[in-house]
């Protein structure tokens, strides 16, 4: 059960804060999320998260290039058959 012991989680909520240690805090938080969500509900939790890498800008740009909202739309009705 990790940090959640009996001693622990009949402090009042504003003491359990100040004698816990970040990895604590870090270990309490994953084992409540486990508990109310589940493994996989926990996973898509901190998904929502993750800041990813990069510059989607600047990488969106060497993908395009210079087309326009026009040429776009026509490849895309060619690809089509329309």
């Amino acid at each position: 059960m990790g940090y959640l012991n009996q001693t622990f989680l009949l402090m009042p909520h504003n003491k359990r804060n100040q004698t816990m240690n970040p990895n604590q805090i870090r270990q309490t938080g994953m084992e409540a999320l486990i508990k109310a969500l589940g493994p996989v509900g926990t996973a898509r939790f901190i998904q929502q998260f993750e800041t990813g890498y990069g510059d989607y800008t600047k990488d969106r740009d060497k993908w395009l290039g210079e087309i326009g909202v026009r040429q776009a739309v026509g490849e895309i009705r060619a690809r089509r058959g329309k």
